[in-house]
């Protein structure tokens, strides 16, 4: 068993932090970064008091249409190029299993188009690949073997790493500072254009796929491992 330290919320590696404060039902969210990124309720994603792990609320989310967009296409590039390294976390409260959920993209979720997206899968895997542009080939296409808890009624911290410089090993998935091992590696091929969307939380990118039940908070995307 293999545990992860996690090191402070905000420091100069971090790139995004939301950690979804609020009234119960504000559409209103704060990126904590240094980017301060613009960050959008779409469908009718919101701030709810009904379960929190920090910080008294989390954002909804109800399987339905919701999502989170955030910043602008070319600021998420680091996600998927040649050189690209970076750490995304989260606190997860599952709803439910039944679907494959979101957990952020830039891609749409299309091996066609160019950028990343990461799920928790229906049997509690956790996915992440990095896309270039050519249908059916992916840059990284990583699945774990372990899974998250079968549990709903908890928040949970998921991280996934993902350092491109490495020519193996180059994905880790943590479940409460334990690693979940799993399969897939790099392909060597990746693309330096811009992601097909800007940043999605709960969604693939683009409204594609918002099938994410769940409750999340404490969002941060670090572009160091």
């Amino acid at each position: 068993m293999i545990l992860r330290p996690r090191r402070a919320r905000v420091d100069a590696y971090t790139v995004l932090y939301a950690p979804f404060i609020g009234p119960n039902a504000s559409i209103t969210f704060k990126d904590m970064s240094a980017n301060n990124y613009a960050m959008t309720a779409q469908g009718s994603a919101k701030l709810s008091t009904a379960y929190s792990k920090f910080m008294l609320s989390s954002l909804a989310l109800d399987g339905v249409d919701d999502w989170v967009s955030v910043g602008a296409i070319g600021n998420w590039n680091f996600l998927h190029n040649s050189t690209a390294k970076f750490t995304f976390e989260m606190q997860y409260k599952a709803n439910n299993f039944i679907a494959n959920a979101p957990l952020f993209g830039t891609s749409t979720g299309s091996s066609a188009y160019v950028g990343t997206h990461c799920a928790l899968n229906a049997d509690r895997t956790i996915s992440l690949a990095i896309v270039f542009g050519t249908s059916a080939q992916y840059a990284v296409s990583f699945t774990s073997v372990g899974t998250f808890p079968n549990d709903t009624t908890a928040f949970h911290h998921i991280e996934v790493d993902c350092d491109m410089s490495l020519a193996n090993g180059n994905v880790n998935v943590y479940v409460d500072g334990v690693r979940l091992v799993g399969t897939g590696n790099k392909s060597g091929s990746y693309s330096n254009a811009n992601s097909q969307t800007t940043l999605a939380i709960g969604d693939y990118g683009g409204g594609t796929n918002p099938v994410t039940n769940a409750y999340i908070t404490d969002v941060r995307i670090s572009n160091i491992i």
